[in-house]
């Protein structure tokens, strides 16, 4: 029986298997190729977000009044689309630039992402079941358990059935690395649309709370996005245990319901023995913290996952 690659199809000439996987001589060498303009797209993104944040926060000093009407809703749109806009933008031009490879399904799924948010996720979270009303007056243990189960496991559970149904089983989803970059395409523009969406049913957000508010969802959301790419780039390439996506799926859920309960509960703070307040602080801070810990992780995991695979395969000098 002739093998295939498990990528393209391709009959596979020379026996080339890694994880119980088939692969043709192209593809044994391609997958485990790093790309370097994601990472760097993130982390611009990243910076995007902390001028948002500074420039809020030096906004918010420096005018007298909060914005209204128009001003109001422009600002909110910037923080709510603002970092995703940067992060396709920057994906694009280095593909332009021919740094590196990228399939058409790749803005595809970014706007797949964002349709999905806006035409159901929305409609059902928000209006059907009106998850923030209830939410509002439930006790902090039913809080934290429906930001976990239902909205946490719903926000990934979409992002991973685009990218496993679209491209997943795909010759575009060639590296391991590709994971990331459709969990982060699919979660950017998820996030995006479902902050955009939530501002403005607000009818806008104030200058920094709002934005800030905005920020932290993004951050919870997208950290689970990148943890969930990584299982599927991994499984994509090895035969995994049957729980390894699983368990995968549930580290996303918990992350990114973790992080939205935990975004919102820590911006009450206690400012006296008899009395509480507010600061938008404490959330995004711990948010953005935890994304960029998951980052680092997620990155120096897959260095090691390739140099091993290398290593064992002899594709390169």
């Amino acid at each position: 029986m002739t093998q295939r690659c498990i990528i393209c199809g391709k009959p596979a000439n020379e026996k080339k298997t890694y994880g119980e996987r088939q692969y043709c001589n192209e593809h044994s060498a391609e997958f485990t190729e790093d790309v370097a303009p994601i990472w760097q797209a993130t982390a611009t993104t990243l910076g995007v977000m902390l001028l948002l944040m500074i420039g809020g926060a030096i906004g918010n000093q420096l005018t007298a009044s909060e914005p209204t009407g128009t001003a109001r809703l422009i600002i909110g749109g910037l923080y709510a689309i603002g970092p995703a806009l940067a992060w396709q933008g920057l994906i694009l031009r280095s593909y332009r630039r021919s740094e590196f490879s990228l399939s058409p399904l790749e803005p595809a799924i970014f706007l797949i992402a964002a349709l999905f948010a806006a035409a159901i996720t929305r409609p059902i979270v928000g209006d059907w079941l009106a998850f923030d009303l209830w939410l509002s007056r439930a006790s902090s243990t039913n809080r934290f358990l429906t930001r976990i189960l239902i909205t946490g496991a719903f926000h990934v559970f979409v992002q991973y059935a685009i990218v496993r149904y679209i491209v997943w089983q795909t010759a575009a989803f060639s590296r391991r690395v590709d994971g990331v970059l459709y969990g982060l395409s699919a979660g950017m523009g998820y996030s995006a649309a479902f902050g955009l969406l939530t501002m403005l049913d607000a009818g806008g957000y104030t200058l920094l709370s709002g934005g800030l508010r905005l920020l932290t969802q993004q951050c919870a959301m997208l950290t689970g996005s990148i943890v969930l790419g990584y299982f599927i780039g991994r499984n994509r390439f090895e035969n995994m245990e049957f729980t390894y996506l699983g368990m995968g799926f549930g580290l996303a859920t918990f992350l990114t319901g973790f992080l939205r309960f935990a975004g919102i509960e820590l911006n009450n703070t206690r400012i006296g023995f008899d009395a509480s307040g507010f600061s938008p602080w404490p959330g995004m801070i711990v948010t953005m913290i935890a994304f960029i810990a998951t980052i680092a992780a997620v990155y120096g995991l897959l260095k090691r996952h390739n140099a091993l695979t290398i290593a064992r395969l002899g594709t390169r000098e």
